[in-house]
């Protein structure tokens, strides 16, 4: 048995990859199988560490030569097992973290009375018995005798979830209906929401006293008042972090800040609750973004460049500069911008609107609204324009609302603005890449010079570590194993990079001695053969290196004889002649593979299983 078990096993395997490569119908049965077979290898890693720290135990503990080294690799193996198996100083993974939200433990049944609703309807005719609800309702919604129930609030996942569960008309509209019902208070500042796979209620934002009196008379039950102080203490919560005042930028000092971010004339920097990733990214981009410049203006920034150093910059680096400076964006590109998105677009209606249409008998449903009246800048809006440019400090926040009062302002138009300008450089973004620039055509910068340039990115990016640190010191982890065990600052990751790492170079440096050495002896030439792969060889050595170049760099590389020229010979045998051999070794892999395979599943070849036939 020991023997038939192994053999059926790698038999059925074997032959179930084979059918469910070949008959897509039968493709379920080839990703069962790998399951399975990652199972079976998992299971066989255990066995091999178990069988490795056996080995060394005993070579130790019997003091048999060269168990130092048996040692070293016992405190290695279990050093890196331990690091990566409990992901020793991993971060969370960003996508299965809940930024900006506090849970506290509620069971679905624990749910107050008022966060059940109800709506009449019934599952589609067309829908069989034996077809369950889409798994993100299914602990949340019942449905029995023509009544729908769904406990909880519903996600905007949820509702598409139940509109794709069935195609017919009524169905979804109910389930539109059942969704406008299943809704917080409108009078919550903050976002409730209860996840039934972590059985926890949830609040983002920060709650405050008004939230909590709507919250407690939603219900009475002693579960639901103690997440509901578990979620105000959780949502209150302040973070606190030493900051020098010289770091923290004037604009978030005197702009608009988010509410749940404080800075104190103390030197403190706190936030109130967990803070989401939207506030972060405001925080980051408190820095106003650089205005287009008139010519007049490009001169004067470039002087101001001259006159910090103490070397003459040519006109070579000026046209460098200015050609940089011509990059930025001008009023025209931005009004172009919001007119573009101002313009109608036909709309969708609701399916509830379409189910209205087919019962008053309509018989061709459109599901499309015929657009509007487009929107475009008027004189006192592009003044507006014309004096966020004037003012260098001001914020977009600021142009949308200046905008807003000097005329109509739709959403889109204000996305797509947003969005156009938060992609401009900031003044630091800007000097990076005016460094950057100079640097690649070779212009040299003195000391001074690259303060000027590089100065106020240095200020960004300090405001940015910043941020990030209080951004992470006041997130409570949900998941604190979802990250990766080898993400970049672990100790498995240092392991890796700085121990196995320069280790297998020095392996691989000793071995190309070896190789080499090995080489010289092989390559003697005895026949046409040797000598056609001592003389292969050859090229393509020297192909690979600065001398072989130089010996024929005297070839016209236009010329009809440049195919002479090392490395053009070079990639002519590596992309020619090699791969011409190569495919004739693969085509004999292959094959062998073929007689192989089969003679494992038919249990000819039973080698791997430790037998001699």
């Amino acid at each position: 048995m020991k023997r038939t078990i192994p053999l059926m096993i790698t038999a059925v395997g074997g032959i179930l990859l084979i059918v469910a490569t070949f008959i897509p119908a039968t493709k379920d049965w080839g990703e069962k199988a790998t399951i399975w077979f990652d199972i079976l290898a998992g299971i066989a890693f255990i066995l091999g560490g178990v069988n490795l720290l056996m080995i060394h135990l005993s070579k130790v503990s019997d003091r048999k030569k060269g168990w130092a080294y048996s040692l070293i690799t016992l405190l290695s193996f279990l050093t890196m097992l331990f690091a990566g198996l409990f992901k020793i100083g991993s971060p969370p993974a960003p996508d299965q973290e809940f930024y900006g939200e506090s849970f506290a433990p509620l069971t679905i049944s624990q749910l107050p009375d008022s966060a059940t609703f109800t709506i009449p309807g019934e599952i589609p005719a067309t829908i069989t018995d034996h077809i369950e609800l889409p798994a993100s309702v299914r602990t949340q919604m019942t449905v029995a005798d023509g009544t729908i129930t769904f406990r909880g609030w519903m996600r905007p996942n949820q509702l598409n979830d139940l509109i794709d569960f069935s195609d017919n008309l009524k169905w979804r509209a109910t389930m539109e209906a059942l969704a406008e019902k299943a809704k917080p208070q409108v009078t919550l500042t903050g976002s409730l929401d209860w996840y039934s796979d972590h059985r926890a209620l949830s609040y983002g934002g920060v709650m405050t006293p008004e939230d909590r009196t709507s919250l407690e008379q939603m219900g009475s039950d002693a579960p639901w008042k103690s997440a509901i102080d578990q979620l105000d203490k959780l949502t209150n919560k302040k973070i606190s972090l030493n900051v020098k005042p010289e770091d923290v930028p004037p604009a978030f000092i005197n702009g608009d800040k988010p509410a749940t971010v404080a800075y104190e004339s103390s030197g403190q920097l706190t936030a109130t609750g967990d803070m989401t990733t939207g506030t972060r990214d405001t925080l980051k981009s408190v820095f106003p973004v650089v205005r287009p410049m008139t010519p007049e203006q490009q001169q004067a920034y470039w002087q101001s460049l001259v006159d910090a150093g103490e070397k003459p910059l040519d006109d070579d680096a000026r046209q460098t500069f200015i050609g940089i400076l011509d990059t930025l964006w001008t009023k025209q590109q931005l009004v172009d911008i919001i007119n573009a998105a101002g313009i109608a677009k036909p709309g969708t209606k609701s399916w509830t609107q379409l189910y209205e249409e087919q019962q008053a008998g309509v018989a061709d449903l459109n599901p499309e609204i015929p657009a509007g009246e487009s929107v475009t800048l008027n004189d006192a809006q592009l003044q507006a324009i014309d004096a966020y440019i004037a003012a260098p400090q001001q914020r977009i926040s600021q142009l949308v609302i200046n905008l807003k009062a000097a005329g109509t302002l739709t959403g889109g138009q204000q996305a797509a603005m947003t969005k156009y300008l938060s992609s401009q450089p900031t003044s630091g973004r800007l000097g990076r890449d005016l460094t950057q620039t100079l640097m690649d055509k070779n212009v040299s910068l003195d000391q001074a010079q690259l303060e000027l340039l590089l100065g106020p990115y240095r200020s960004e990016m300090v405001w940015a570590r910043i941020v990030e640190r209080l951004f992470i010191a006041s997130h409570v982890v949900k998941y604190p194993y979802s990250g990766e065990y080898n993400a970049t600052g672990t100790p498995f990751w240092w392991m890796y990079e700085y121990i196995m790492q320069p280790l297998m170079a020095t392996v691989f440096a000793l071995l190309a001695f070896y190789v080499a050495s090995a080489a010289f002896r092989a390559f003697r030439v005895k026949n046409v053969e040797a000598s056609l792969l001592l003389g292969t060889a050859f090229i393509i050595l020297l192909g690979r290196t600065f001398a072989g170049v130089w010996l024929t760099s005297w070839i016209d590389p236009a010329g009809p004889f440049s195919g002479f020229r090392i490395e053009n010979m070079t990639v002519w045998i590596m992309s020619v002649i090699n791969t011409a051999g190569n495919r004739a070794i693969f085509i004999g892999i292959a094959l062998g593979i073929i007689s192989t395979s089969v003679k494992v599943l038919l249990g000819v070849d039973r080698s791997y299983l430790g037998s001699d036939d």
